[in-house]
């Protein structure tokens, strides 16, 4: 319902689209620096693969439906399979090494960053959010 008002929408103004451009901008690194905060604070995956899919809501809301990019859209929700794999292959990571599954591990230390399992399993997390709402807001209901 709430994209039907803005798909019957012929002409956006100027402003609308340029402050949806800024915020498109705005939220990307939210979303990267969101989801580096890990499993130390509040953030992680979910919560930056959500302002992910909030770029791409906003996207489809600026862009005319003949400017958008359909292969893109199908590429990103198939990151919604890519993250449920490697979310599994970070539970099996933590069972090999200690003996139980989703346990934790510190794969390797990157200038004073630890890429730990938590990390793979939150990189996966946020391909699976971000696939799978770009598949939903992909949907054209009806255009």
């Amino acid at each position: 319902m709430f994209l039907r008002l803005y798909s019957s929408v012929k002409e956006m103004t100027r402003v609308f689209k340029e402050g949806i451009f800024v915020l498109m901008f705005a939220f990307i690194p939210a979303a990267f620096w969101i989801f580096l905060r890990g499993h130390n604070l509040p953030g992680g995956g979910f919560i930056a693969g959500s302002l992910g899919v909030v770029v791409i809501f906003l996207n489809k809301l600026a862009v005319n439906r003949s400017d958008r990019y359909p292969y893109f859209e199908r590429v990103l929700a198939g990151f919604a399979n890519l993250g449920v794999i490697i979310s599994i292959i970070s539970g099996f990571i933590g069972l090999m090494q200690n003996g139980y599954l989703f346990s934790s591990v510190e794969i390797i230390e990157i200038f004073g960053f630890k890429i730990t399992t938590e990390f793979i399993f939150d990189l996966g997390v946020f391909l699976m959010v971000l696939g799978a709402g770009s598949r939903i807001f992909s949907v054209d209901y009806g255009e």
